[in-house]
Parts: C-alpha cells; structure tokens; sequence
C-alpha cells in the first residue's frame, strides 16, 4: 500500500502567522470577543463577502486546512483600521475636538460683552434690564456661562407654549420655594426666599413667558423696593412688543432701566469670529475669519457647528484648518443641498 504524507496545516504558517494570532488572541480575549463577532468585524475591515467564524478559529488553533494567506490578510487589515482608530481618537483628544456641535470654549464676543454688563448691573443695583438679539447670536450660552459663576443668579429659560402656572413652579424650584398652591401663593413664597439676598433673575427666551407671569415678578420686585434684578433676553420681536403701547407690556417697559440691543458691525463680527475660532485651536488665520463672516453673517450657533464639523475634517485627513478647506466643506454641502 503506498502511504501518502498529508501536509501539517502549520506548514502554510508565513512569517508573520505568529504575530498575527497573538494580536488577536490579546484583543479577544480583553475585549471578551465571541467567534462570530471577532470574525464579522474582520469580515468587513476587510471588505470580504464572508469569513466563516469556524475557519477563524482553526486559524488562531493552527488547524486550518485551506489557505491561511487570506484569513491573515484580513486579519492585518483589521488590526491596522483599530490603530488608525486609536490614533484618531489621540489627535482628538489632544486637539480637544469639542463633544458639542458648537464652539465649545468660551470667549469674549461683543455679545458676551453685552450680557455680562447686563446681568453684573441688575445684579449690583437692583436693574430691570433687556438684552435684544436676533437668533443665533449666542445670548443664551453666554448667559449660561456667567450663570454658571455666580449663585445668586436665577436662570429660567422659556419654552414655547409655557404657561404662567409652568413658569411660576420652575421659578419657585430653582429658588426652593413651595411649588403648590395658587400662583400668588407661590410667588409670596418666592418673595419670601429671595428677600433676605442681593439675587438676580434671568429670563432667557422671554418671548415665550407669558406677560401675566412677568407681571408677578414685577409685583415682587415692587415688593421688594426693586432690590431685585431682572434680566429679560429675547428677540427684536419682543422689544417691539413692549414698545407697542399695549398694557401688559407697558407695565414693564415702564419700569426698564436699560435697553441693550446688539446689533454687530462687519469689524465686531471679525472680532468675535475670530475670538471664538481662537479660543478653540490658538489662533484665527484672517482668511478663514472672513469665510466665516461671509458664510454665517452673526449666526455664532451655525458657526460653531460648522467648526465643529470642520475640526472634525481637519483631523481625519490630516489637513491644517484653514479657508481652502472650509471652502471645500462648503462646496460639498452646497452640491449635497444641505447649505445655501
């Protein structure tokens, strides 16, 4: 009888077969990885139609019978998209990419300017002031910010659809007042906890409060010899309401000791452009100030998304921030629809 001498499956092993299998031994077994999932996530690094889990596993035990060259070329393909992704996520967390779709740190806009004077004033004397602003320009995170310095600011930001009985208990929480009874029994309450401090309260989104609710906070303020301040933020629409003559806005308007209306000149929109791209990566290039002046005029809130998005670019590809890839950003948007 003739014998025939079968091969050792070991004997297709390539010089890097040892390596190979420990890379995936190690990160099997840390990351607790069944066949099935190790060999699908393979697979499509891979960009193969199919890799059976069972000849993934007599791979790593070295009894696999067919042709190893394949399996270990997924395999390496595999290890190699895991490295690019630790390092993404190392220039990521070494740029700091913001977690947020906006300009993650803060800096001193002319809005940021603005809001800081008016809370510091109501606050300091007792003031009824107004912040006005088209949407977008950044009120209410920079209002979050200086709220977020001080105790004795009160920050309530409306909803649409609010109502006074709404407003009234959210306000009574945030003071730690009673939140039951009728509205006048609360707002005695929240007159209560607020007399005995120097506090502010700040109403942000104030087109959305119903007046009736401004109207009891008037009444406290009265209360209290107007020791209390009041910072009403909202949008050119709601300053023409209170300058309408009609009733319930005319009880506040006459009571306002300050009306900031923000209104940026092409120069302030450079400025704050720039300030905000700044505190973000270090420095602003000018042309790249200026793409964004162009593209978003004072729209602070589409800016920061944009940034994000082009941050975001920058590091995947490995290309500098700048106006040539901001335009590129853009032009892609545009062909996509997604950008006027």
């Amino acid at each position: 009888m003739t014998q025939v001498n079968k091969e050792s499956p070991n004997a297709k092993a390539t010089p890097n077969t040892a390596r190979l299998q420990a890379a995936v031994q190690e990160i099997r077994t840390g990351e607790r990885l069944g066949l099935r999932p190790l060999a699908e996530m393979i697979r499509k690094a891979a960009g193969r139609e199919s890799l059976a889990h069972s000849a993934l596993g007599d791979w790593l035990n070295g009894t696999y019978t067919g042709e190893w060259g394949p399996i270990e070329e997924a395999v390496q393909a595999w290890l190699d998209s895991r490295a690019e992704a630790v390092e993404l996520e190392e220039k990521r967390s070494s740029l700091a990419v913001p977690q947020k779709r906006r300009f993650e740190r803060f800096a001193q806009t002319v809005m940021a300017q603005t809001i800081n004077r008016a809370i510091s004033t109501a606050h300091a004397r007792g003031d009824l002031n107004i912040v006005v602003a088209r949407p977008g320009m950044g009120k209410s995170r920079c209002t979050r910010e200086y709220k977020a310095r001080y105790s004795s600011l009160i920050y309530l930001r409306a909803m649409e659809g609010m109502t006074t009985r709404d407003a009234v208990r959210e306000l009574a929480s945030l003071v730690g007042a009673r939140t039951t009874g009728s509205n006048v029994a609360i707002a005695e309450d929240i007159k209560l906890k607020v007399g005995a401090r120097r506090m502010a309260f700040i109403f942000d989104e104030v087109e959305f409060l119903p007046m009736r609710f401004v109207g009891l906070i008037r009444g406290i303020r009265e209360d209290l010899d107007d020791e209390l301040g009041l910072v009403l933020i909202g949008t050119p629409e709601f300053l023409q309401r209170l300058r309408s003559g009609v009733r319930e806005y005319a009880y506040i308007w006459s009571r306002v000791d300050a009306v900031m209306e923000v209104v940026l000149s092409d120069a302030q929109k450079r400025h704050d452009f720039s300030a905000l791209i700044s505190a973000q990566i270090g420095s602003a290039p000018d042309d790249l100030v200026e793409e964004f002046v162009k593209t978003f005029d004072s729209e602070f809130r589409k800016g920061g998304k944009f940034f994000h998005g082009l941050l975001q670019r920058s590091i995947e590809t490995s290309q500098p921030i700048s106006a040539e890839l901001f335009r590129t950003i853009v032009a892609e948007k545009k062909r996509k629809g997604v950008m006027r």
